[in-house]
């Protein structure tokens, strides 16, 4: 389990109980900060879960991870070289 996982699940559970206290207090501030709150503790859960999700994910024999980072890695640089400003400083 992931570190985002757990953090997650804790800022969810946080943000329950500051929306109960906004609404039980009848702070509409503290009742929206809670939601956000669970709403921010669910998206980094589901993070985790997709970080834990691709740990656990089978890798291809044919091809080690490191060469298909540096190809990656190549290939973007080549494409991040590609476009060319369309005026020259002479055209100004």
């Amino acid at each position: 389990m992931s570190d985002d996982r757990i953090a997650g699940t804790a800022r969810s559970f946080g943000g329950k109980v500051q929306e109960g206290v906004g609404k039980a207090t009848g702070d509409t501030k503290t009742e929206v900060k809670g939601a956000m709150n669970q709403a921010a503790g669910a998206v980094q859960d589901a993070y985790g879960k997709t970080v834990d999700a691709l740990w656990k994910a089978p890798r291809p024999s044919k091809r080690p991870p490191l060469k298909a980072m540096m190809l990656f890695v190549s290939s973007s640089k080549t494409i991040l070289t590609l476009p060319q400003p369309l005026l020259s400083e002479s055209a100004f």
